[in-house]
């Protein structure tokens, strides 16, 4: 699960650049065209997005990072493919980060993370305290059911005993 201070930070992002609206219950990822600097992959391209953090030049200013992003992908690919290339960016993950697949997988620690932040930041709080079910806040928030698990409430949640758990997660 992603540490304490990550997620606050991820918190503080969202907060700073007010992607969570408290009347709807989708992310607003306009917002981010304020913070990075987007660019288009051909649809022939391998990767579905890719940020790069270049390393700061000691007393220099922090680079920015660019996040690219394949064209011809769904709307829901497309903002869980930003979000997790952002997620990568709050986290400070130096270097490039290529998504090759928008699944479940996992193969480092910072893959992890970035898919933790991702689910953070495209479901806010507000629609899980909201939500009866899983499969709800599957439409409402354009999330797949395997990103809304790695969220780290409902981690927390099923990682209860059954009899104390919120009732969605039973």
């Amino acid at each position: 699960m992603l540490k304490e201070h990550l997620q606050q930070r991820v918190y503080d992002f969202i907060d700073a650049h007010h992607l969570h609206d408290p009347r709807t219950y989708k992310a607003n990822l306009e917002q981010l065209k304020k913070v990075f600097t987007f660019r288009r992959l051909p649809a022939t391209s391998p990767t579905y997005a890719f940020s790069f953090r270049p390393e700061p030049f000691p007393n220099g200013p922090v680079p920015p990072v660019s996040i690219y992003v394949r064209d011809g992908l769904t709307y829901e690919e497309r903002r869980m493919a930003i979000a997790h290339e952002v997620g990568h960016a709050i986290l400070d993950h130096l270097g490039s980060h290529a998504l090759y697949k928008i699944a479940p997988y996992f193969h480092t620690k910072d893959e992890r993370e970035a898919w933790q932040a991702a689910a953070i930041l495209l479901i806010p709080e507000h629609a899980i305290d909201d939500s009866p079910h899983v499969r709800w806040l599957e439409r409402v928030t354009l999330t797949p059911a395997w990103l809304i698990n790695e969220y780290p409430y409902v981690q927390r949640a099923f990682s209860l005993p059954m009899q104390t758990r919120p009732a969605m997660f039973r």
